[in-house]
C-alpha cells in the first residue's frame, strides 16, 4: 500500500494490473492520509480483462455462455461488506472463503506482513470479482463484484456512504452481545 500511495499514475496502473493478474483485490477507494480526500482510481482498471462463464436456465436446460470483457465495461452486481464496531473475527477472511478458497484475495489481519495498526489500509475499499467457471460447484452463476471496507464503517463515513449508494447488496457485520 505504501508503494501504491507514493506512485505516479503510470506505476499505479502497473501495480493494479499485476494485482489483478495475481487475483488479488484492487484498491477502489483510497483515502489521502493527509487531506482525507477520497481517490477513486477507476482509470487504473482499464487494462484489466476478466473472463467468466454465466449459467442460465432456459426452457428447463442449463445454458453456459462465456463472457470476456474489460472489467470497467462489465455490468455486474456489487456486494459491499463493512463492519460497525470492533470484531474479533476477520470480515476479509470470511469474504475470501466465499469467493476463492485457494488464496487470500482480500488483505486481512492474519496475512503475512499485516500489522495490528493497519495504518495504511484502514479506510481503503478494495474490489475483487468472483468469475464463475460454469461448473455446478460455482458459488454464483454470473460475475459478481465484492467490495470490502477496511476499518470501522463508523470512522469512514465518506466511503460508507459512497459504497452503500453504489452497491446492489450491503452486508454489515456487527459485534454481538454476549449474554
Amino acid at each position: 500500500m505504501a508503494v501504491l500511495l507514493c506512485s505516479d499514475d503510470f506505476l499505479k496502473q502497473k501495480i493494479v494490473t499485476k494485482l489483478s493478474q495475481c487475483q488479488y483485490a484492487l484498491p477502489l477507494l483510497v483515502p489521502d492520509l493527509f487531506t482525507g480526500d477520497i481517490e477513486c482510481p477507476l482509470w487504473t482498471f482499464r487494462q484489466i480483462k476478466k473472463t467468466w462463464k454465466k449459467t442460465e436456465t432456459k426452457e428447463g436446460l442449463k445454458v453456459v455462455t462465456m463472457k470476456s470483457m474489460p472489467i470497467c465495461k462489465a455490468e455486474t452486481p456489487m456486494v459491499f461488506c463493512f463492519r460497525l464496531g470492533s470484531l474479533s473475527g476477520s470480515k476479509s477472511q470470511l469474504i475470501n472463503t466465499l469467493i476463492n478458497d485457494r488464496h487470500n484475495t482480500f488483505f486481512h489481519r492474519n496475512c503475512p506482513g499485516s500489522t495490528k495498526s493497519r495504518l495504511l489500509f484502514d479506510g481503503v475499499v478494495e474490489i475483487a470479482w468472483y468469475c464463475p467457471a460454469g461448473r455446478p460447484s460455482d458459488t454464483f452463476t454470473d460475475c459478481v463484484a465484492f467490495c470490502n471496507l477496511h476499518g470501522d464503517g463508523l470512522t469512514y463515513d465518506k466511503q460508507l456512504k459512497i459504497m452503500m449508494d453504489k452497491s446492489s447488496v450491503n452486508v454489515m457485520r456487527l459485534k454481538g452481545q454476549n449474554k
